[in-house]
C-alpha cells in the first residue's frame, strides 16, 4: 500500500455521513480538494466549497 498525504485522501467513507438533504457543503482544510470531488460525483446536487489555511 502506497502512503499518501493527507489532503491527497478522497474519504469516501464519510459521504454518507453527509445529509440528503444538505444542498451545500463547506469544505474546511480541504487539501487537493479530493473529498469535495468524491462528494460532487457522487451527489451531482451538492454545491461544495471549500477552504484551506494556505
Amino acid at each position: 500500500m502506497m502512503s499518501y498525504p493527507y489532503p491527497a485522501l478522497e474519504r469516501a467513507e464519510l459521504i454518507d455521513l453527509v445529509p440528503l438533504e444538505f444542498k451545500s457543503l463547506l469544505d474546511v482544510g480541504y487539501g487537493y480538494e479530493m473529498f469535495g470531488k468524491s462528494v460532487k460525483k457522487q451527489r451531482k446536487d451538492v454545491t461544495v466549497w471549500g477552504v484551506e489555511q494556505n
